[in-house]
């Protein structure tokens, strides 16, 4: 039987919610939501089985643009299952009309090689249309869903990019529920930026399902929207959210124990197939640092499957079924390279992480938010240990211990995990506070509770300050001290980082998104160690492209680029250059072609060539040759020399006036170009050089330098330096100019004296195109 859903004063009613919103109320937004609700239920299939079953509901008020929201979408998590949808449409006037159910889509985002098995638990968006709309409607669309997993983790966002009346979370569990060793189930949260949501609302009560419960429920009331900006970091490091998790991990050891033991221990067993493979794989190399590599290589050429590591999908699959099916997902790969590594004899640990562009791992507070598995490698080939030589806190390195992990002097093995007695963490973990005993006599444990008197932390640069736990400050530094990294190489002493998942890049470099990335190393006897991964410097990621120009005998411009690309940008050009069909000479065709018609529109291509050593995941060069007409505008008052010029790598959004929060700059680079332009036998000669700029600090560095050259030409040269991933709002100032002189140089145009002869009748056009594929070696 579908839910009846109320009228909209019904709604008001049930809620208290104010008058439908009017537009001059919101004058900087286009709708409104009106309600916004989570309601979880954990529940029992067994003696220790839990479930959960999550409901939820928005309603939004459209004030304008109602084309923007003609369709929705609400995306399901890996492991979801999708149980019923509804969704109503409110006219102005308020009549309620059924939206028809051929509107609404179920599109499970699973990959080629998934069965349709499988796909159930693959993520999923749930698409609806809602057809024509006009200014005053209001959509209503409750999801309900199934996860036959324990309540592990989970997040409640406060804030939306629209603003909100009313927001609410709550949930629903059996009292007296106890884990697999017999100890109460309870759950604990930790407010980010919202400490004046408060304490929940608590409420016993009896469900047919559940016997009797506890219901916590959350909620606020008018909250601002959030403005995303163009290129910012994780939205939420800025947004206001909770997170909740389960009392079990009061420390991160008790996480990655419980992971190990429940879902790595047995996939992880030697199996004969893995041993083979390492064999084969490995087959005539002898250094170790090959084999780790040729290891790397094979597991990240395995096919993606869509099974990422979020809530839902916790298990990977064996790496006997992963080679079996030749794909595999993040987590799948993970547990698949580990076991050859370790088949091969290295010593090699998972580490669990959160990619930059989801935000920072909550060292005070475990809990299973991660949505990838990087691979740590023992670079001594011995030690997986704590006290990082070069980290932050104790610089020290810890002696290896007989079990291969390391212990710094006067630290004690699990230096993550230090408790009180009384059960809080000496970290500033949030716990359970006292009991309180409810009506019937029973003892009732309340999730942990962040006081709703501090302060909310900045906004400018994600700090959760304000945050108390029974009544204590929570200490703001990292469980137990260091993380272990040497702070700016890039390069890690102690360990080779690997991405199971990433390809295009040299044993030991992280792609972008998981560089400086807090994670969990799970060591060996299943104990955590927080740590960072390397960063690289903005000289590990150029963009270099030197480009002379003369003018052939028929009159068109002849171009001759060199670009040198490393790091980064190498990287994503070979992702670029696979993801066009056909074969390779027809692949790096297709994408110089767009490259040079991107900058030049009149670009006629005669000549490419790729250059890489075979196998080799570093440098990149392209060389390419094409022909133009339009370098040169004529008057009025005189011809002009046009020339284009590198963007500007986003910093231009730095210097918008309105911008509240800091740029992501994605990864420190530097990008070069230079032209030389011969004018020889054209009868033009340069005016005037245009002014020259240098502008810098410890955070951006930009030049850009004119000359004449011998044959009467010009040469220009811009460089472009970003050497932060993140450029704060004191660079406001300086990021501003940046821009100013980029865009002043991109639009300038070199004054030119004399005018051109006239071609001469006659001959012939230039050479045809002409392929130079990629060398072999």
């Amino acid at each position: 039987m579908p839910h009846r859903f109320e009228t909209l004063y019904d709604l008001r009613t049930r809620y208290d919610l104010p008058a439908p919103p009017r537009p001059e109320q919101f004058p900087e937004d286009d709708a409104v939501v009106l309600l916004n609700t989570v309601d979880v239920e954990v529940y029992r299939t067994g003696i220790v089985e839990l479930h959960q079953e999550r409901s939820r509901r928005r309603v939004v008020r459209v004030l304008r643009n109602p084309q923007r929201f003609a369709h929705s979408v609400f995306h399901l998590d890996a492991g979801d299952r999708l149980v019923s949808v509804e969704a109503r449409l409110f006219d102005p006037e308020g009549a309620i009309t059924a939206v028809d159910p051929g509107s609404i889509r179920i599109v499970p985002l699973s990959g080629g090689t998934e069965s349709e098995e499988e796909s159930i638990a693959a993520p999923t968006d749930v698409h609806v249309d809602w057809g024509l709309l006009a200014s005053g409607s209001t959509l209503d669309v409750r999801l309900r869903t199934r996860r036959a997993r324990a309540y592990l983790s989970d997040e409640w966002a406060v804030q939306d990019s629209l603003p909100i009346q009313y927001n609410e979370y709550s949930l629903t569990f059996p009292r007296g529920l106890r884990n697999v060793h017999g100890e109460e189930w309870d759950w604990r949260y930790r407010l980010y930026r919202c400490a004046h949501v408060g304490k929940p609302r608590i409420v016993e009560g009896t469900n047919p399902a559940l016997g009797l419960t506890l219901t916590y429920t959350w909620s606020l009331r008018d909250i601002p929207a959030f403005r995303p900006e163009p290129s910012m970091p994780a939205h939420a490091t800025r947004q206001e959210f909770a997170r909740f998790a389960t009392t079990d991990w009061i420390q991160w050891s008790a996480l990655t124990s419980w992971y190990q033991t429940t879902y790595l221990a047995e996939p992880l067993g030697q199996s004969e197939r893995a041993r083979a493979e390492v064999s084969r794989i490995c087959a005539g190399l002898t250094d170790r640092r090959d084999r780790i590599d040729a290891l790397r290589a094979f597991v990240q050429e395995l096919a993606p499957l869509v099974r990422p590591m979020e809530r839902g999908v916790l298990e990977p699959l064996s790496p006997d079924e992963v080679l079996r099916r030749g794909a595999g997902s993040v987590l799948d790969k993970g547990t698949l390279l580990l076991a050859l590594l370790r088949a091969d004899g290295h010593v090699a640990v998972p580490a669990l992480a959160v990619s930059r562009q989801y935000g920072e791992l909550d060292d005070r507070f475990p809990n299973w938010s991660f949505d990838r598995m990087l691979i740590a490698v023992a670079v001594d080939g011995r030690r997986v240990g704590v006290g990082r030589s070069g980290a932050e806190g104790d610089a020290e390195s810890g002696a290896a211990s007989s079990d291969g992990v390391g212990t710094p002097a006067g630290a004690s093995a699990d230096r993550i995990d230090a408790s009180t007695p009384d059960g809080t963490s000496s970290d500033g973990l949030d716990v359970a506070v006292p009991d309180v005993t409810s009506s019937a006599g029973l003892d009732v444990a309340i999730p942990g509770v962040t006081s709703s008197d501090g302060a909310d932390g900045d906004a400018s640069d994600g700090d959760e300050s304000g945050d108390e736990v029974n009544g204590r400050r929570a200490d703001s530094s990292m469980d137990g001290g260091t993380e272990g990294r040497t702070a700016g190489t890039g390069v890690d002493r102690d360990f080779l980082w690997i991405d199971p998942a990433a390809r295009y890049r040299p044993l030991g470099a992280l792609p972008w998104y998981d560089q400086g990335c807090r994670v969990v190393l799970i060591r060996e006897d299943g104990t955590a160690e927080l740590h960072r991964t390397p960063a690289s410097r903005s000289s590990a990621n150029g963009f270099d492209r030197r480009t002379t120009v003369r003018r052939d005998s028929d009159g068109r411009w002849r171009w001759s680029c060199q670009t040198v690309r490393n790091g980064e940008p190498a990287a994503e050009w070979r992702e670029e250059l696979a993801r066009i069909s056909g074969p390779p000479e027809d692949q790096l065709r297709a994408l110089c072609t767009r490259e040079v018609t991107g900058e030049i529109a009149d670009a006629e291509l005669t000549r490419w060539r790729l250059e890489q050593p075979e196998g080799d995941d570093g440098e990149l060069r392209t060389y390419v040759e094409f022909t133009s007409d339009g370098l040169v505008a004529p008057g009025p008052p005189w011809p002009s020399l046009v020339l284009s010029w590198p963007d500007s790598a986003g910093i231009g959004l730095l210097g918008s006036p309105q911008r509240r929060f800091p740029l992501d700059a994605r990864y420190p680079q530097r990008i070069r170009r230079s032209y030389e332009v011969s004018l020889e036998g054209t009868g033009y000669g340069i005016q005037v050089l245009p002014t020259e700029d240098d502008i810098s600090n410890h955070d951006l560095v930009f030049s850009s330098r004119y000359a004449t050259t011998v044959t009467g030409g010009i040469r220009a040269e811009q460089d472009l330096e970003v050497r932060t991933p993140t450029l704060l709002l004191r660079n406001r100032e300086l990021a501003h100019r940046v821009d100013l002189a980029i865009r002043s140089a991109r639009g300038q145009a070199f004054g030119l004296t004399g005018s051109a002869p006239e071609p001469e009748p006659g001959l012939e056009p230039g050479p045809g195109s002409e392929l130079e594929p990629e060398p072999k070696e």
